[in-house]
């Protein structure tokens, strides 16, 4: 019983210890800053696939506070071929 009692203050004391601070209240979600879109036209050939036409859409925002986060991207494609 003394040894169940020993570990189990071992492992909770430390625990209590080093928990986190409760942030449920202070909850914000991220928030798109300086958003761009830029719709660029694809127009390809090769043996293969013959003729390709379309467009290679491309993003990029940041999802946060510019000075502290990296800017995230986003390249698409979509292609029609003869």
């Amino acid at each position: 019983m003394k040894t169940a009692l020993f570990f189990g203050y071992l492992f909770l004391i430390p625990s209590l210890l080093l928990s986190q601070e409760n942030t449920t209240g202070n909850y914000t979600p991220n928030k798109f800053h300086q958003f761009s879109f830029i719709p660029l036209p694809a127009v390809a050939s090769n043996p293969a696939n013959g003729w390709m036409f379309g467009f290679a859409p491309s993003a990029s925002w940041y999802m946060g506070n510019p000075k502290s986060t990296k800017l995230s991207n986003l390249v698409g494609n979509l292609l029609y071929t003869t």
